[in-house]
């Protein structure tokens, strides 16, 4: 699991630890999400690393995110869930 809390460069470091998480089998990655300060770009580099994305809301995941319009306003704890077949 990895926990990232970079005001908005998740994206910076999705992209520095490449080469571990494509490595990965199983992987937890959580971050807090603002569409102010995550872009699309964000989503999608996870969406092709092979994360589904999940919002948490009440202590719950909910629905599979694709594109930042789904992400609520204001800031919102993401869940990205990679599970591979070996």
């Amino acid at each position: 699991m990895i926990k990232i809390d970079a005001e908005g460069s998740e994206l910076d470091i999705i992209r520095g630890a490449e080469n571990i998480i494509s490595s990965s089998n199983e992987l937890i990655i959580i971050y807090e999400i603002n569409r102010e300060l995550s872009g699309q770009e964000l989503l999608d580099a996870l969406n092709s690393l092979g994360f589904k994305l999940f919002i948490v809301k009440d202590g719950k995941l909910f629905s599979s995110i694709h594109k930042l319009d789904s992400v609520p306003r204001g800031t919102s704890n993401l869940v990205a869930v990679k599970q591979t077949k070996n």
